[in-house]
């Protein structure tokens, strides 16, 4: 029996950094209440970003981490088979719920969904699935989508890497908004593609309420927001991280380390990242004027630009040697959080010990190592009240 088609489908695209793993945190987070309501959030794509949606509509050549994910090889052949098992599992994970809506989404259908042939491949799949599908995306001007996706680079151990790219004869398709958005235009009409401005006009001046808004979420009860997702780090720690790339080796040990330091730059140094001169920043948003043009007329005809030309909030200059007192705040503080975390561990061994002795019946010995545990703890009260609960439970024994 054939499979029937959800009545609408919406297919949020991105862009990147553009709130889009704060929706899709929303999106799994409320994946059964959500179902309750009649709209689908899949997981045969991906937990939380359906990264099968890309990997599904790439080209046959490429062999990206999202190929890897899947555990795709370079044998066409492993590569058909990934796309009938997805469209498989996507068709009967519609079947089985019947929704009235499904929501797809992922940031990779942005930047690397990128030829007609891609898009026409995923348009494919979707309105195999759906009576109606609506493409949803968000766009952001130019220079603060380079500067964010700069502070993403070194997360993930790029090293010589610049907050703005440098020209090029044509446009990158990451940032040409226009050609992006004509494509999907072209695989999917145009009535069905809807444009959001990420830096004016979000409901709320919130991404996730503004998706939920778009589909038609945002009456719905019981469901819950989950932390913000992505905190931006600031320019001194961005400093501390590029110099930590270049330092540690590639491999698992190198990743677990730049992975530790990201979680503490994030709970620390959170703040605006680094900055440009604001002439760097008005040349840089200029490459794209014909571009944002075309994007304004065709989708936002009511404005007088695009984007805000304000760019008051980049300073005349940049320092690059301001930062070096937070710099010195940056390791300081670090070094400061891994001793404590030393330290933690020692009392565990403290306590450990301390439960031996007892259990041997060397009662002085597990009290001096109480007593070891509770010196060490001398700033951390969770510690110590677990230290005392631990010594009058010994001392009734």
């Amino acid at each position: 029996m054939p499979h029937a088609k959800a009545p609408r489908l919406i297919a949020h695209i991105g862009a990147e950094k553009t709130g889009t793993t704060s929706i899709q945190a929303f999106l799994a987070a409320n994946r059964a209440r959500l179902k309750e309501l009649g709209v689908l959030y899949p997981e045969c794509l991906g937990a939380e970003t359906h990264v099968g949606l890309s990997a599904f509509a790439q080209a046959d050549d490429r062999r990206d981490d999202t190929r890897r994910y899947f555990d795709i090889g370079p044998d066409t052949d492993d590569l058909a088979a990934f796309r009938t098992r997805i469209e498989a599992a996507f068709a009967d994970e519609i079947a089985e719920a019947a929704p009235r809506l499904v929501i797809v989404s992922n940031e990779h259908l942005h930047s690397r969904v990128q030829s007609r042939a891609e898009k026409a491949r995923l348009a494919g799949l979707l309105e195999r699935r759906a009576e109606q599908v609506d493409v949803v995306c968000y766009i952001r001007r130019q220079t603060e989508l380079a500067l964010s996706l700069y502070s993403t680079a070194l997360r993930f151990q790029r090293v010589d890497i610049a907050p703005l790219p440098k020209p090029t004869r044509r446009l990158p398709y990451y940032y040409d908004y226009d050609r992006m958005l004509s494509e999907y235009a072209e695989a999917f009409g145009e009535d069905r593609i809807h444009v959001r401005l990420y830096d004016d006009g979000l409901i709320g001046g919130d991404a996730v309420r503004d998706f939920s808004a778009f589909a038609g979420l945002d009456a719905a009860d019981g469901l819950i927001t989950p932390p913000r997702q992505n905190s931006s780090i600031n320019a001194p720690a961005q400093r501390f991280l590029a110099a930590l790339n270049r330092l540690a080796p590639n491999g698992d040990e190198a990743r677990l380390v730049r992975g530790n330091a990201v979680t503490l730059l994030e709970a620390f140094f959170s703040g605006r990242g680094q900055m440009v001169s604001r002439a760097e920043a008005e040349e840089f948003q200029a490459r794209f004027g014909e571009s944002n043009e075309r994007v304004r007329a065709r989708w936002f005809p009511e404005r007088e630009t695009l984007f805000s030309a304000d760019f008051s909030r980049y300073p005349d200059e940049v320092d690059a040697d301001r930062d070096l007192d937070g710099l010195a705040d940056v390791g300081a503080r670090l070094f400061a959080q891994k001793q404590k975390e030393l330290r933690r561990t020692n009392i565990e061994l403290k306590l450990r010990e301390a439960e031996i002795a007892r259990l041997k019946g060397r009662k002085e010995t597990a009290e001096r190592r109480l007593s070891e545990a509770r010196d060490l703890a001398v700033d951390m009260p969770e510690m110590s009240s677990r230290i005392d609960a631990i010594a009058g439970e010994s001392a009734d024994a």
